[in-house]
């Protein structure tokens, strides 16, 4: 289960990463459609994404984006991971990662990164989601620049961007 929420959109959560995530971290990441826009070298197993998820790191920082009650139904969200609903659960469904990495406090700049699962896209979630973790690094962190990179056959992201 997703972790406390960190920062709240209009329809999309920012949620501390915790162990349980990695599953889904791992099956996404993998996926040909986050993996090759994301240049990820892979393939990422479970042992490496727990390790990244628990290792301590002052210049890495990385949200969980999630869907929550509204825009999820309860039931619909429970489903989808094979489960059946515990009575009064909340709905929280993660969808992708926002990460701040190459943190450089002294410099005040650090690099931006996110993804989400292909079944999130073209919703306008990406958009909301960079807009969350860009005010965490620059209202929050105090950074003074961010950086990030793109493909030039990534249309969807350089639109983001």
């Amino acid at each position: 289960m997703p972790g406390a929420a960190f920062a709240t959109g209009d329809r999309v959560t920012l949620r501390t990463v915790e162990s349980e995530d990695a599953p889904f971290i791992r099956d996404r990441s993998n996926d040909p459609l986050v993996r090759e826009p994301m240049t990820l070298d892979g393939p990422r197993n479970l042992d490496s994404i727990e390790e990244h998820i628990t290792g301590d790191t002052d210049d890495f920082v990385q949200f969980l984006v999630c869907l929550d009650d509204e825009a999820v139904g309860v039931d619909d969200a429970y489903v989808r991971r094979g489960e059946d609903a515990p009575a009064g659960a909340d709905a929280v469904e993660p969808i992708g990662l926002v990460m701040l990495f190459g943190i450089d406090e002294r410099e005040g700049n650090a690099s931006f990164a996110y993804w989400l699962s292909p079944a999130a896209h073209g919703r306008g979630y990406g958009t909301e989601a960079a807009a969350l973790g860009l005010d965490y690094a620059f209202d929050h962190r105090r950074l003074d620049r961010v950086n990030a990179r793109v493909l030039d056959t990534n249309d969807a992201s350089i639109g983001l961007l």
